[in-house]
């Protein structure tokens, strides 16, 4: 690593050239995360009211579209949370990117000119932010209430022989522990992550 104002990237590369560099691939970063939260903020919740809506009609509708439906609704939690826990994950590792970024243009110019994300309160603390973490949370607390409502309407309204409801109840269960294996998998994360920032 080069002093302040001298050559970054190595022999014939100004400091310059490397603060252009590292600028547009900060522009880069930030549109992608821009990406992430429009993902979280927009596409997660759409998805969420599909299955909400979903799991209401049920008992409306006939019985073999009612059952296709029940069984849609588990499969359909847990896609939604990973697919969130996903973009928790991407979105972390943009911000890490940022804050390194925003270092390494500090450390090339000699004071500190960019500082939002590398001196932010809760880096670290929370994977994907403080925004992510409340998503996810809402996202997985939805996620258990769709799990707990098609566990409700396999008993009520839909009419499932016996061996069918012992199924669906242990497909119930299986989808219920993916879901703390993703939030587990995303806790581990952070742990890694922290490990990362205090090294």
């Amino acid at each position: 690593m080069s002093t302040p104002g001298g050559n970054f990237f190595g022999p014939g590369v100004s400091a310059e050239v490397s603060l252009q560099v590292l600028l547009e691939e900060y522009r880069a970063m930030n549109a992608l995360l821009l990406f992430r939260l429009l993902a979280i903020d927009r596409r997660l919740p759409l998805a969420g009211s599909l299955l909400t809506g979903s799991l209401a009609a049920i008992p409306t509708l006939p019985p073999m579209a009612a059952s296709v439906i029940l069984w849609a609704v588990p499969a359909g939690a847990v896609w939604l949370v990973a697919n969130a826990v996903a973009h928790a994950r991407s979105k972390e590792d943009h911000l890490h990117r940022i804050a390194e970024l925003e270092e390494l243009v500090n450390r090339i110019a000699g004071q500190p000119l960019m500082q939002f994300q590398s001196r932010h309160p809760s880096r670290g603390r929370f994977v994907a932010g403080r925004s992510g973490q409340s998503s996810l949370v809402g996202v997985a607390a939805a996620a258990t209430a769709w799990l707990v409502g098609a566990t409700y309407m396999a008993g009520e309204s839909v009419e499932l022989a016996p061996a069918a409801r012992c199924g669906f109840a242990a497909y119930v269960l299986a989808a219920g522990l993916m879901l703390v294996f993703l939030l587990h998998r995303l806790h581990r994360y952070q742990g890694q992550r922290r490990h990362w920032l205090d090294s």
